[in-house]
């Protein structure tokens, strides 16, 4: 996995396929065509929204996790403000102050310890595929993810980050935690700021629709990745930038700017 300094100190992933297949190619060339329409749509690049993300590695491994399979407005907007609560009284209205310190994956662990048997009062019961099909609790691999962050070395963002730049085995350790699957992995990563796309249920409907068959979700997030890195010589926009843009066109939000009580630290 290659990494490189980008905009705005972002980091951006390259897409792993460097060559691509006719059909690949062909898919390509319709999704950016595709692109170009939906930003148009939009109200042109000066219109799209650009997800905040998270300075702090721990609120984006809740996000990660909880946001899997859920809904974002109803489910997971209201169990980070309670979790937020748990931390301190302005820690969610305060959270992109950048005089805070970063709440570090070594923070919710903890946290979910001096929460205790609340936890699923205060976050919930929800479950999500874990090894061999068997469902396990997200407040588990909430925990089971920080654990494992923190032992190889990704307590903060900037460790996060770092890790990915010099040791690649990184992913395949983070991705072998039950219940950690590629969305959410894609997510972590899109959430800390970096670009890349979270094959997300909604982003998957819309790409299978575009190019007119199915497809697993990596490969959607590696085709939209690719189609993006195509239309940016023509259009200043990133990949979070339309990963977003896709997720509001299929969830039947408008475009162009926030609904209210919506926020804009993810998708």
């Amino acid at each position: 996995m290659q990494c490189e300094s980008a905009r705005f100190g972002e980091l951006i992933v390259r897409p792993r396929f460097a060559t691509q297949g006719f059909r690949e190619n062909a898919e390509t060339e319709l999704l950016a065509a595709q692109i170009r329409d939906l930003v148009a749509e939009a109200g042109g690049v000066e219109s799209l929204i650009t997800p905040r993300g998270y300075r702090h590695l721990g609120l984006a491994i809740l996000d990660a996790v909880f946001s899997l399979q859920a809904q974002y407005d109803r489910v997971v907007v209201p169990l980070l403000k309670r979790y937020s609560n748990e931390v301190s009284d302005q820690f969610w209205m305060r959270w992109d102050d950048e005089s805070l310190p970063e709440h570090k994956a070594s923070d919710v662990l903890r946290q979910l310890d001096r929460i205790g048997d609340r936890g699923f009062e205060v976050m919930n019961r929800q479950k999500v595929n874990g090894a061999g099909g068997v469902a396990v609790h997200k407040l588990h691999v909430v925990r089971s993810l920080a654990e494992k962050l923190v032992d190889v070395g990704g307590d903060s963002i900037k460790e996060f980050h770092e890790l990915l730049i010099v040791e690649p085995e990184v992913e395949r350790q983070v991705r072998n935690v039950n219940g950690v699957g590629e969305a959410c992995w894609r997510y972590l990563l899109n959430l800390t700021r970096m670009e890349r796309v979270k094959p997300d249920t909604r982003v998957v409907a819309w790409v299978e629709r575009a190019i007119g068959r199915r497809l697993g979700g990596e490969h959607v997030a590696e085709l939209v990745e690719t189609a993006v890195l195509r239309v940016q010589p023509a259009l200043d926009v990133t990949i979070r930038q339309i990963d977003h843009l896709i997720w509001r066109k299929e969830s039947g939000r408008q475009l162009g700017k926030l609904e209210r009580g919506e926020t804009d630290c993810s998708s």
